[in-house]
């Protein structure tokens, strides 16, 4: 993409957020780029987000049950 090209689809990102944010263009340039730091500076990675919950669901005893094939392969037309 040429620079002039860049710098076009910069301006029509940043005219679109703006109009959903409600100020200008470079407020909402500002906001973006505050938003996108604060979420690569202080989120953790996925895996480490989701080892908490995958924790607990491994400490749930199984149910024994199994599931029906034929009952899902029905939902899904694949009888």
């Amino acid at each position: 993409m040429s620079p002039k090209r860049h710098g076009e689809e910069i301006d029509r990102l940043a005219g679109r957020l703006a109009a959903c944010t409600g100020v200008n263009k470079a407020g909402a340039i500002e906001q973006a780029l505050h938003n996108e730091l604060s979420c690569l500076e202080g989120s953790s990675p996925l895996p480490e987000r989701l080892r908490p919950i995958q924790e607990r669901i491994q400490q749930r005893p199984l149910t024994g049950n199994v599931a029906d094939k034929d009952f899902y392969d029905e939902l899904n037309d694949e009888h």
